[in-house]
């Protein structure tokens, strides 16, 4: 019987390449994989699918990992700290999970955010003395298009909250670069999977690709688990970028003086990816506390950062 299982992935083996320092894969021909090197690697493994190649993309990550293991156990004491360091990173930024049999221990994990599950925080601690509605979003992309299109793929967003006394009004902008020169596998059309999770009182009004607005036929969504699952594709084909836009709006009614924690879950292992935030707050509300420090101008907050945690973005209002 298992304790509980751990997962990680490639970018944790490339930060712990930076540590150990390159390893020999054994096979038909000499291998020298490096965190410089690793992903390009993986990539070009990929291939291996469609030509039965000695050592598939399954097999050389098991091969890496045993060496990279192997070599972890040899280090200096200075070193086997620099791996906790590396451990730590990627729990925080999703790309080591964990779950644990005890229960006490997953209820833990997971209000740490490190078992991978759907969250719905509590409010932060310094906006929880008055009536506190916590907005979540949780973006998951799924590749659909049998490639490996996601190595050439850059993405950033942007996230707009109209906020009124009973109200959010979400602009919510994801755009896509499929920056591969290449239509050959593993590269390719990008055909993507968006589903947003959103709250179960959530109410989708629209949602626009490239300014062109995507038929309700063509869009799924579901109640589960106390959240509201919505789902489309889109295409992003070689060379080429992708607007898509939705718009939705959450309700509540709240007194005079609230707070609101809009918290955004980071898909596990993805890259960290540029996401703004501006919160346009509604007269005769006004803000008058703010985590984290942001740009303010007027009735408006400005919050440039990288997705690479959950995020959270409070005000209290009054």
């Amino acid at each position: 019987s298992a304790d509980g299982t751990i997962a990680i992935n490639a970018y944790t083996l490339q930060d712990f390449l930076r540590v150990v320092g390159p390893v020999t894969i054994a096979g038909q021909q000499q291998e020298i994989v490096s965190a410089d090197n690793i992903l390009e690697r993986l990539f070009a493994k990929s291939e291996s699918l469609f030509q039965g190649a000695a050592m598939s993309k399954k097999g050389f990550l098991s091969s890496v990992s045993e060496q990279v293991f192997s070599q972890m156990q040899k280090l200096a004491l200075n070193k086997a700290e620099a791996i906790g360091v590396a451990i730590f990173k990627g729990l925080e930024r999703g790309h080591i999970l964990m779950s644990m049999q005890n229960k006490e221990d997953q209820q833990t994990l997971a209000l740490l955010g490190t078992t991978g599950a759907v969250m719905t925080p509590p409010c932060p601690q310094a906006f929880a003395d008055n009536s506190c509605v916590v907005d979540t979003i949780y973006q998951v992309d799924a590749n659909v298009g049998v490639n490996r299109a996601n190595y050439a793929l850059t993405r950033y967003f942007e996230h707009r909250v109209v906020l009124s006394q009973n109200a959010a009004a979400h602009t919510y902008v994801m755009h896509y670069a499929n920056t591969s020169t290449s239509t050959a596998w593993p590269s390719g059309s990008y055909r993507n999977y968006i589903r947003l999770v959103l709250p179960d009182f959530a109410q989708v009004n629209s949602v626009v690709v490239d300014k062109k607005p995507i038929s309700p036929s063509l869009i799924t969504q579901n109640i589960q688990h106390g959240k509201r699952e919505v789902g489309f594709q889109i295409e992003v084909p070689v060379g080429k970028s992708v607007e898509v836009q939705v718009n939705y709006v959450t309700m509540f009614l709240q007194s005079k003086k609230f707070s609101y924690a809009l918290f955004t879950q980071k898909q596990a292992g993805t890259a960290d990816d540029p996401i703004s935030f501006t919160l346009n707050v509604q007269k005769p509300l006004r803000t008058t506390k703010l985590a984290p420090e942001g740009a303010v101008l007027g009735n408006v907050v400005q919050f440039d950062t990288i997705l690479d945690r959950h995020q959270y973005l409070a005000v209290e209002l009054q």
